[in-house]
Order: structure tokens, then sequence, then C-alpha cells
């Protein structure tokens, strides 16, 4: 693929030595990059001298071909009464997150809360080793929410499709208590 660089220097005269080039310009066809990067000699932005740089390249990480994600979280959320937060917390500690340590390829959940008026916010994220265990889990589609009807009974709204992240960096600290 080609690269295209074009650089720019300051000159006194510049009016005057444009002509020679703009006829051979003119003749050219035109291509209009469609993405350009502005940089200096040294990485930064600087004044002097610069460039644009325009690539048609794919992305491709330095460091060679993207590789699978070590870790990919998975995030629902669904809403509830303040009445009945307790009782889906419950729910999901003495049912669901047994369910989900069974499982091949699972490696934690967060479940957050957040009250709002008249209601709670319940947001669950699991995080997996790969999107084999998320299937073998959620089955064909992958994003479809995974609710039980005891769950359900629980809930006033919920999410009927899950996202799915690539964990990029994850560090959780150990909580101690008193």
């Amino acid at each position: 693929m080609p690269y295209y660089a074009l650089f720019y220097d300051v000159v006194d005269d510049f009016i005057a030595r444009r002509g020679a080039y703009r006829d051979e310009q003119r003749r050219l066809p035109a291509k209009t990059p469609m993405s350009r990067t502005a940089w200096s000699a040294n990485g930064r932005c600087a004044t002097g001298r610069w460039s644009w740089a325009t690539s048609r390249a794919p992305l491709i990480s330095k460091k060679g071909p993207r590789s699978p994600p070590d870790m990919i979280a998975r995030f629902w959320s669904a809403r509830t009464t303040p009445a009945l937060s307790d009782a889906y917390l419950h729910h999901f500690e003495q049912a669901v997150q047994p369910q989900l340590q069974r499982l091949g390829g699972f490696v934690g959940v967060t479940v957050c809360t957040r009250p709002l008026p008249g209601a709670v916010e319940i947001v669950v994220t699991t995080y997996w080793k790969s999107f084999a265990a998320i299937d073998a889990f959620a089955g064909a589609d992958r994003e479809a929410a995974v609710v039980a009807a005891e769950a359900a009974a629980l809930l006033t709204d919920f999410d009927k499709r899950a996202r799915h992240y690539e964990v990029a960096l994850a560090e959780f600290p150990k909580l101690t208590t008193g």
C-alpha cells in the first residue's frame, strides 16, 4: 500500500517558488487521503519543521498481530424497586453465583447498585477467559441476556442484551474488613 508524506519548510519566497510546481500538481489526479496525522521530527507538536503523513495501511500493533484478549467483561444492567433490591442480591449470591463458579472459563463477578428516585439500578459485570466460555454460558447468541424466571420476578426492567468488552487493564485490591 502506498504511503504519502508531505514535508513543509518555512521559506521567504514561497509565492515565487510555488508557480513551478502548481501546474504540475493540477495535472495529477486528485487523491484525498482518508486520514491525517501530524507530528514533528521528535514525535511532539512543535514549532518549526512539521509534516503531515497519511496512510491507508490497516492499524497494526507495533508488537505484531493482535492476540485474543486475556479477559472479557460481560456487562448487563437491570432496575428494581428499593424493596426488592436486597431480595435480588440474595438471589444472585445464593443461586446465580454458585452456578457461574461451576462454569469453565468463568473468572469472577461484580454486582454494583445505584439508588435512583424510586428505583435501584443494578449492573452485573462477569469476567471470562474467552468468548468460547461466554458462549457455553449464554448459548449461540452470546449477547442475549441470561435471566432466570426467579430473577425476572424481582426486577422491574432489565436489558435483553449484554455488552462485551476486552479487559485492557484490571487491578482489584484485596478488601480488608474492620
